[in-house]
């Protein structure tokens, strides 16, 4: 970083700090909420957060249980003589056509602040229904009271129907029974009812048959994913449901079925479609399949087939992450993501909390997953893309080829907030403000060849609003520079760690990480040289062959539980400007979060569960295993008790 440009971002800080201890209010942004369910609903919303003496009042929105469903919340804020109050302002619009009916459960919590539909103030729980014109819109204002209180609204049960009579029939499925209201349908039936009145279907597979969705199959028309749903109709339809053999895999292609994945792709090719949607749990058969330019294969996280690339979606909430679709490969499958082709295993991250309750940059709820059998494999060729916020796990093999990019989770578990990671305290003793970080939704082994990009994209809390942040961690401009050769990424759940493979050439140096839209300071860039990179404690690297150097820009702290093997006739140079630390576990203090907690584990593994695998007990001395060559031209140090710097003869 140039001087000037150290002194710009000093500055940036030293405002972002002063302004934060006067009453502030941040400006106001429409946010669109994704996954809501709701046919023809659109729900937006604005919030205008509260600030006073750097105390933060904050606006939150996010589903209550996915579908049908959300909440939102205004906290206001006070220290001292200040208090102010926060706004959060809700639009749920009718994108219909014609006019509908809206109609919710809601519950509220007031705490002396105030909500309003329209015109209308709220002050208990009840239900609202009303007729809603084409691409008009009910608007919900929540306030809260000035101080530390917080105003909050569930609101569950969401329809937005056309008011008409409609003619339904239903028909008789192969694989399963299907019944309408406790009837079971076993010959062709039609019945008419208002379209505000709902059937309440369930759908019941044979032995060795699942279920996959409700369908029209007349128009070819998905219904619906969910297996016994409470279902209102607007318009005729042929219902009947899906069943399929419990193993096989099942595609959809704008709601073209398919159990073949190169027969969905040809069908998305000859109809231009983008997106081919695995809809069903299944495995598939041993076989190459292709994802041709401007396709992308999606493991979907939730019924509206959401898809992230560069930038997921984000949430102020954590849950315990499951599987929402899983792909299963056999031994003998094959992917092939071809020049803009993509893979796309999606999943919304938690931006949530700091120190040992951070969240920051996690799957969480539902996700999507791939499970690869051994002899299975993908292979990402160069303009391909794999973007994985879910997770990729299994003993087969992912391979990024040259000019290929790979997207990840940057998990940080200690995120310190939004105060302390500008605060020029930081930078001027070279503290990172994340230091438990974990990059490994790909649990399967990943081998990037040189000219192939890893890049991690993390969520960040800071005045009670969530900011994205995205790096390169391998590749050109990343922590590990790919010179020559390859380096394979592997988790191995049994012991909670992550193995680095170094074959070839490869230079450890700095990191930027780009926060975007921080408020006054907009985007902050944090540059890794200015600090000491830490590499964190269930990191191990094996230098196998080549030389690994150490940049004379970066200087490098191995933390506790930390591993480096060098391998006799490979190599490690510490360039000159580069300091490098190899912490004892006794030297290694509260340093993780605060309050005696040294170790704050990756909360989710697909082996491992939620069950933390390693606790703070589990940390060792950093170790150094030296078997080839070490060159130090910078500085090489290890705190006062001693790391564990061995040669094993390996």
């Amino acid at each position: 970083m140039t001087s000037l440009r150290k002194r710009t971002l000093s500055l940036m800080m030293c405002l972002l700090m002063v302004f934060s201890l006067l009453p502030t209010f941040s400006a106001a942004a429409n946010t669109v909420l994704t996954g809501l369910g709701v046919d023809g609903l659109e729900l937006s919303y604005t919030s205008d957060p509260y600030s006073v003496l750097g105390v933060q009042a904050g606006s939150t929105m996010q589903e209550v249980t996915g579908l049908n469903s959300f909440q939102g919340s205004a906290t206001g804020a006070k220290k001292s003589i200040f208090s102010g109050s926060s706004t959060l302002t809700l639009e749920l619009k009718n994108t219909k056509a014609k006019p509908a009916v809206l109609s919710f459960d809601y519950t509220v919590t007031l705490n002396s602040g105030t909500i309003k539909f329209g015109s209308t103030s709220i002050t208990a729980n009840g239900h609202y229904s009303e007729t809603i014109g084409s691409n008009s819109s009910l608007k919900i204002v929540l306030t809260s009271a000035k101080g530390a209180s917080t105003t909050k609204i569930v609101v569950t049960n969401i329809t937005l129907l056309v008011d008409t009579d409609v003619t339904t029939t239903f028909v008789p499925s192969t694989g399963g029974t299907i019944s309408v209201d406790d009837d079971v349908i076993t010959q062709t039936e039609t019945r008419t009812q208002n379209s505000a009145v709902a059937y309440a279907l369930k759908a019941t597979p044979a032995s060795g048959y699942k279920f996959v969705c409700w369908y029209d199959d007349v128009t070819g028309e998905v219904l619906s994913y969910t297996q016994n749903p409470s279902m209102n109709f607007e318009e005729d339809h042929h219902v009947t449901a899906k069943f399929y053999p419990t193993a096989t895999v099942v595609f959809e292609v704008d709601e073209a079925l398919f159990t073949d994945l190169n027969e969905a792709v040809s069908y998305a090719q000859a109809n231009n479609k983008p997106t081919i949607v695995l809809i069903g749990n299944g495995t598939l058969p041993a076989g190459t399949y292709t994802i041709p330019s401007g396709k992308t294969l999606l493991i979907p996280f939730d019924d509206s087939h959401s898809r992230f690339t560069t930038a997921p979606a984000l949430t102020n909430a954590h849950s315990n992450p499951s599987a929402y679709r899983t792909l299963t490969m056999a031994n003998g499958a094959k992917i092939v993501v071809q020049n803009g082709g993509a893979i796309s295993v999606s999943s919304k991250l938690s931006a949530a909390g700091t120190g040992s309750s951070s969240w920051n940059g996690t799957p969480t709820g539902k996700h999507g997953r791939i499970t690869m059998k051994a002899g299975s494999s993908i292979d990402v060729q160069s303009g391909g893309k794999l973007y994985c916020y879910g997770y990729i796990a299994g003993a087969g093999d992912v391979y990024a080829r040259s000019g290929s990019e790979v997207w990840e989770a940057f998990q940080l578990r200690c995120w310190r907030g939004g105060t302390a990671s500008t605060s020029s305290s930081f930078e001027s003793n070279k503290i990172f403000p994340m230091n438990q970080y974990y990059v490994q939704n790909i649990e399967a082994p990943l081998t990037l060849e040189a000219g192939a990009t890893e890049k991690v994209y993390a969520a960040v809390n800071a005045s009670s609003q969530q900011f994205g942040a995205s790096a390169t961690f391998i590749g050109e401009g990343g922590m590990f520079k790919i010179t020559s050769g390859s380096v394979t990424k592997r988790f191995t759940g049994a012991s909670d760690r992550l193995q680095i493979d170094v074959n070839g050439d490869l230079t450890l140096s700095n990191m930027q990480l780009s926060i975007k839209g921080l408020p006054l300071v907009g985007n902050l860039d944090i540059d890794t040289k200015d600090f000491v990179l830490p590499i964190t404690n269930n990191i191990t690297i094996n230098v196998n062959s080549g030389t690994t150097t150490v940049s004379g820009a970066q200087s490098v702290a191995f933390l506790p539980g930390s591993e480096l093997t060098v391998a006799n006739g490979a190599a490690v140079t510490i360039q000159s400007g580069s300091k490098v630390y190899a912490y004892d576990q006794d030297e290694w203090g509260d340093y993780a979060a605060g309050a005696n907690i040294k170790l704050v584990p990756v909360g989710y593994s697909t082996v491992n569960g939620t069950t933390a695998k390693r606790t703070a007990a589990d940390l060792v001395d950093a170790k150094l295993d030296i078997n080839g060559t070490v060159n130090v031209a910078g500085q090489l140090y290890t705190t006062q008790s001693g790391a564990a710097i061995v040669s094993t003869g390996k």
